[in-house]
């Protein structure tokens, strides 16, 4: 979604080539934002060249920033510090309630994964992952332990069995349909999927955007129409539907 007096931009990150450098140019910035990034070094001279850049912050993993870095860096670079606090400490006034309404939540483990090359799992660091702490859930032991410097990684078919977690949010947008997900022959008999413990969020789901980069502007619709759904998940009840919920 593109807000009201913003033009919609072209895609300057290529999956494969990394930043378009001369697509960035392109649009004659005044300022280049890239917290959310794995911004290497090299991109930084270079694109410190057509505008001041505010690469990810120093010590975090690539695209390992959370949401209230994302916030307050930028207030900083935009003139309007004292906005973006005002904005972080709101969202997470809103998180704090949530969490409160589902004591559930806590002393239950919960992950993010997608079926891209296999199965991607989001690391401990990712802003995903972050979000459904901050919601009370715990990031399981095992996972944390296979991407302790990464935002997340390729899981290995025999370590399919640590996907078996109180709640587990798929981003169904890679390589598989979400049947044949929820068919394979290991994952299919994990407690977690038998419990329907497990989320499916497509593309064309409305918070599949709003859940892969949380920030203040999508929390709330995230705790309003994401949250339901977890809930359907921790309670471990098969009959409970997790899929959105029509309009």
């Amino acid at each position: 979604m593109v807000p009201t007096g913003c033009a919609k931009l072209p895609a300057v990150l290529s999956q494969t080539d990394g930043v378009e450098i001369e697509k960035v140019a392109a649009q004659r910035p005044d300022l280049i934002l890239a917290i959310y990034s794995g911004l290497t070094k090299k991109d930084y001279d270079t694109l410190s060249k057509i505008a001041p850049v505010v690469a990810q912050p120093k010590g975090a993993v690539d695209y390992g920033s959370s949401w209230q870095q994302e916030t307050l860096m930028t207030g900083r670079a935009v003139g309007k510090p004292q906005q973006a606090r005002q904005l972080a400490k709101e969202t997470a006034k809103l998180i704090a309630e949530a969490a409160a309404e589902h004591p559930e939540f806590k002393g239950q483990t919960a992950a993010n994964v997608t079926d891209f090359k296999g199965i991607f799992v989001y690391g401990p660091q990712d802003v995903r992952s972050r979000m459904l702490v901050q919601l009370g859930f715990t990031y399981p032991k095992e996972l944390r332990s296979a991407f302790p410097d990464e935002f997340g990684g390729q899981l290995s078919s025999e370590k399919v069995d640590t996907l078996d977690v109180g709640a587990l949010l798929w981003f169904a947008d890679g390589d598989h349909t979400r049947k044949e997900l929820e068919t394979a022959p290991v994952y299919s008999k994990l407690a977690v999927r038998k419990e329907g413990r497990d989320v499916f969020i497509s593309t064309d789901d409305r918070v599949y955007q709003a859940t892969s980069f949380p920030s203040v502007l999508s929390m709330p619709t995230l705790l309003k129409e994401l949250v339901p759904r977890l809930a359907a998940a921790a309670d471990g009840d098969p009959k409970t539907s997790t899929d959105e919920v029509p309009q």
